[in-house]
């Protein structure tokens, strides 16, 4: 199972690097949540902790639960409690069966976000075999294969190429992301809604203040300075911008989604909807010097190491700091001094482990 912002990056540099024809298979488990079933966990459960042990008592009352049927109590058999913080240990225990499987498929890469399943391979057979595999597990698991979600899919090595137990694409959406047979990574359209969504919210909330504004320039600075907010201060708006923007190289939706921003900052200015005719009153020129942010350039400063976002440097000083809670304290050198060579190499090494992939 792997982190999905690492996941991400090896899915990218993978489809890249390998030959075509390249061959998907991809899944993903119909509700997942409630389809877990409990002796099942519980036997998996037992391969890591001893069933005797306290810790595997108090986790299997985690695991088991009362249900109301009919007005009769019981106790039920399957289904986890969706949103605690344990439950996101037992959706990745329960599919370890099929993370074995996968692992000893020949010239396999396999990825794993919860039950969200990609495997790919150069090898159209080791496809294959993923795919059966899968199913059998499944099976075993008592689980099914959410049917949008269900697809065998390739790149084909030229314009043409069929192929009968694969579909030919030319791109596909994998956890938000759309990767793309010319090694492009754009945004899947929800999520450029999602983004969208973000400002208009971050607009709505300041209504108020947007009426006691009656100069159009005062408006659009206004909305200028929120939507500056939004990209560099909110920690979930900037979470979710930065995260897309840290893999997309498709310069021409970031183009589009910035051509986006400005027309919608108009729009609240004038409140008369996405009009050309707007940028008249106010060019863009004058939004740029009012300080408008661009989503295009911001991802090159990420990509570039010029920028460094608050969430990814929030994100890796936590991990840093759970992992040195696990160590003993740091141990004096022979001089009997602390060496802070040795702390800053300990910190790096940390955040290099730390990365799921």
């Amino acid at each position: 199972s792997h982190g999905v912002d690492s996941c991400q990056h090896r899915v990218e540099n993978l489809v890249r690097q390998l030959p075509r024809p390249l061959y998907f298979v991809k899944r993903d488990v119909a509700d997942y949540f409630p389809s877990i079933n409990h002796e099942r966990l519980l036997e998996l459960m037992a391969e890591w902790i001893e069933p005797d042990d306290y810790l595997f008592k108090l986790l299997e009352q985690r695991i088991r639960f009362e249900i109301i049927e009919d007005e009769e109590v019981r106790t039920a058999e399957r289904g986890i409690a969706f949103g605690t913080a344990i439950a996101c240990f037992f959706a990745n225990l329960y599919l370890t069966p099929l993370d074995r499987r996968m692992a000893k498929i020949k010239g396999l890469k396999y990825f794993r976000y919860s039950d969200d399943l990609l495997a790919f391979s150069k090898d159209r057979e080791s496809a294959l075999e993923a795919a059966q595999g899968m199913a059998t597990t499944f099976s075993e698991l008592k689980v099914t294969s959410k049917p949008k979600a269900h697809r065998n899919f390739f790149f084909p090595l030229t314009a043409g190429h069929t192929d009968g137990k694969f579909e030919a694409v030319d791109r596909f959406q994998h956890l938000g992301l759309e990767f793309r047979s010319d090694n492009t990574v754009g945004m899947a359209r929800e999520k450029g809604r999602k983004i969208r969504n973000l400002f208009r919210t971050a607009f709505r909330r300041k209504r108020k203040r947007f009426a006691k504004t009656r100069k159009p320039d005062l408006r659009a600075q206004l909305a200028v300075d929120i939507a500056h907010d939004v990209i560099e201060e909110g920690f979930r708006s900037v979470a979710i911008i930065d995260y897309y923007l840290k893999h997309v190289n498709d310069e021409s939706q970031l183009r589009q989604l910035d051509q986006w921003l400005a027309e919608e900052i108009l729009s609240v200015t004038f409140r008369n909807g996405h009009k050309k005719g707007n940028f008249k009153k106010i060019p863009f020129s004058q939004l740029r010097a009012m300080g408008l942010p661009s989503l295009q350039h911001r991802r090159r400063l990420l990509r570039h190491g010029h920028l460094e976002s608050h969430f990814f440097t929030m994100r890796n000083e936590n991990l840093i700091a759970q992992q040195q809670r696990r160590l003993p304290s740091a141990r004096k050198n022979i001089s009997g001094t602390d060496s802070l060579q040795t702390g800053k190499h300990r910190q790096k090494t940390l955040v290099r482990e730390s990365a799921p992939c």
